[in-house]
C-alpha cells in the first residue's frame, strides 16, 4: 500500500512529528482545564499527504470544521486538496467522530483526545488526461492535544474506500498535523 512512499514525504512527517512531540512534552506542564464541548464549533486545518494503491503520491492541505452534538460526539465536514507533479486529489468528506475522553491521570495526559470514526464523501483526482471521481467510504482515526481549553494539535489516519468503479481501489490519507480551535 504505501511502497512507494517517497524520502521527502517520509522526512516532512518526521521532522513535523519532532516538532508536536516537543510542542506536547512542553505543553504537559501547563494547566489544562477540561471544557465541556456539547454544543461548541471547532474550525481547523491540517497538512500531510495521501497514497494510493497505484503509487500516487501527493501532499495534502486540508480545513475542517466541527459541531459537537455532545462532549463525545462530533459532526465534521472536511475539504482536502493534494498536489504533486501533474496530479490534484480533491476529497470532501463528512465524518461522525467519537472523542474518547481520559478523566484521570496527570494533567497532560487528560489533554489527550483520541478518536476514532468513518464517514462519506467525494474523490476526485485528475492526472493530467484522466480524471477520476468516486463516491467514498472513510474510516478515520488519531488524536489531538489541547494545549490550552480551545486550542489543539494532533494528527489524523484516514482509509479511503471509493465505491463506484474507476480510478483507485483504496486511498490513504495521513493528516501529519492538524490544529483546530474550539469556540
Amino acid at each position: 500500500m504505501l511502497k512507494q512512499l517517497r524520502l521527502k514525504y517520509f522526512l516532512v512527517s518526521l521532522l513535523t512529528l519532532g516538532v508536536l512531540g516537543s510542542v506536547v512534552t512542553s505543553a504537559a506542564e501547563a494547566q489544562y482545564d477540561r471544557r465541556d464541548r456539547a454544543k461548541d464549533w471547532q474550525i481547523g486545518g491540517s497538512l500531510g499527504f495521501y497514497s494510493s494503491v497505484r503509487g500516487q503520491d501527493a501532499v495534502s492541505l486540508g480545513f475542517t470544521g466541527a459541531y459537537y452534538f455532545t462532549d463525545n460526539v462530533r459532526l465534521m465536514p472536511r475539504l482536502s486538496i493534494g498536489f504533486d507533479d501533474g496530479l490534484t486529489i480533491f476529497t470532501l468528506m463528512g465524518d461522525v467522530h467519537y472523542v474518547f475522553d481520559i478523566k484521570s491521570g496527570p494533567t497532560g495526559l487528560r489533554a489527550l483526545k483520541p478518536f476514532a470514526g468513518g464517514g462519506l464523501g467525494l474523490n476526485i483526482a485528475d492526472q493530467g488526461n484522466n480524471t477520476y471521481g468516486a463516491f467514498t467510504i472513510a474510516l478515520a482515526g488519531g488524536l489531538d492535544y489541547y494545549l490550552t481549553r480551545g486550542f489543539s494539535l494532533g494528527t489524523e489516519m484516514d482509509f479511503m474506500i471509493p465505491v463506484t468503479l474507476g480510478g483507485d481501489t483504496f486511498i490513504f490519507q495521513w493528516q501529519v498535523i492538524t490544529a483546530k480551535y474550539l469556540f
